[in-house]
């Protein structure tokens, strides 16, 4: 029952959509910049997959949850993955430091383990394949039935050009008409002329036939789907009458299987904060006040509700003074609750400083709400990057917007 219990308290405390607010931006930006490094270390772009993102947060709380309280995972994983991915292991186990930092733990083998998985998975869903297959000829000897099975099975489990089907009396011919990358039979074949590798294969695949043709290389057929393929199938077909609800959708629909190379550019924080949403050299007599004003402009511009401004003060006067993250900067934030119609920022400076909870001194103010509590995530990580430099000053900031 107390491991039960235990369990219950560490889900509740670190889940993402009921996070504690105390660390849940600190997680936001740890987890988003723990992708970004791991992202430098290999050559597939998984920057801005949602998927992980999310997976990672919601992982990565109960995790360290478990790991303050010596909580181990009954069932490992962690010697199939340093067999299978030892790499992908060695890249987890550096970028997780800035991390173990942050908490003063070590991950455990087993933990990094779980979250190599959801980085294998992450390069599996975007590492898009050539779109140049090798051709393949397929020579039987049987009938046409069964020769057409071997065909659909090989279609179905590798990505190749299937060039003809043929009797083997035909080869000579075929070849000298078709640059072939690859001949897979059913037969004995005997040619010392030919230069192609001889795959010879059962008409029904067995696993020892799968496995003699990944020892030629032969690519395995990939699960993803570009997303501009399949939009322009379907505007060569149909006439779209709202395209943002089309993509929508097909996102939602297909999901893990559709690789993202049309979505927008990645967001800055230029994108978010319009210079119309910043207010200078303002008077407020308390932290109160200037968050109020602050979630006024995101108000008066139809971002927010005048609830979600209220919702702000109310968790800083709950969880204290977690918003100060550059020195003099506070960013007041609350979650969606359908009070958020529009991703944005605002920003306020004040005339003279007020003093936020835990007796910390605040002269700028940074207001963000975010639509689906992703969208403002790469902005306000680089937001507060900026802030933290030696050189930054506040003013100069203003004048580039």
């Amino acid at each position: 029952y107390l491991k039960i219990t235990d369990y219950f308290l560490g889900s509740h405390t670190y889940n993402l959509n009921y996070s504690y607010y105390e660390n849940w931006v600190e997680m936001e930006i740890l987890v988003k910049k723990l992708i970004t490094e791991f992202n430098k270390r290999v050559d597939v772009d998984i920057s801005q997959d949602e998927t992980l993102i999310d997976g990672l947060l919601n992982h990565i709380k109960p995790t360290i949850y478990r790991i303050q309280n010596g909580i181990e995972l009954e069932n490992s994983i962690y010697q199939e993955v340093l067999e299978s991915y030892p790499q992908l292991f060695d890249i987890t186990s550096e970028v997780l430091e800035g991390l173990e930092k942050f908490i003063e733990k070590k991950f455990t083998k087993d933990e990094i383990a779980f979250i190599t998985i959801h980085f294998k998975a992450a390069i599996d869903r975007n590492r898009v394949k050539s779109k140049n297959k090798k051709k393949v000829l397929l020579v039987c000897g049987l009938g046409y039935g069964t020769s057409k099975l071997l065909a659909q099975q090989i279609k179905e489990f590798y990505s190749l050009d299937i060039v003809d089907i043929i009797p083997s009396h035909l080869l000579t011919k075929s070849l000298e008409k078709n640059s072939i990358d690859y001949i897979i039979t059913t037969l004995d074949l005997e040619n010392s002329d030919i230069t192609q590798p001889i795959i010879k294969v059962n008409p029904l695949l067995s696993n020892e036939d799968m496995e003699i043709l990944e020892s030629f290389n032969v690519p395995r057929r990939s699960k993803k789907v570009l997303f501009s393929q399949v939009l322009e199938v379907i505007e060569k077909n149909t006439t779209i009458t709202d395209k943002d609800n089309l993509l929508s959708q097909l996102k939602e629909l297909l999901d893990s299987t559709l690789v993202d190379d049309i979505s927008p550019k990645k967001l800055t924080i230029f994108d978010l904060l319009d210079r119309t949403y910043i207010k200078e050299g303002v008077l407020a007599n308390t932290w109160q006040e200037a968050v109020q004003l602050a979630g006024e402009i995101l108000e008066k511009n139809g971002c927010v509700t005048k609830k979600y401004t209220e919702n702000m003060i109310e968790i800083i006067e709950k969880y204290g003074g977690y918003i100060i993250l550059a020195p003099n900067m506070a960013f007041p934030h609350a979650r969606n609750e359908n009070d958020v119609f529009r991703t944005a920022f605002s920003l306020v400076t004040l005339k003279e400083p007020v003093l936020f909870p835990n007796d910390k001194l605040v002269q700028t103010v940074v207001a963000f709400a975010s639509k689906d509590n992703k969208e403002h995530l790469d902005p306000f990580v680089q937001l507060v990057e900026i802030a933290n430099e030696k050189r930054f000053n506040i003013n100069n900031f203003v004048k580039k917007f």
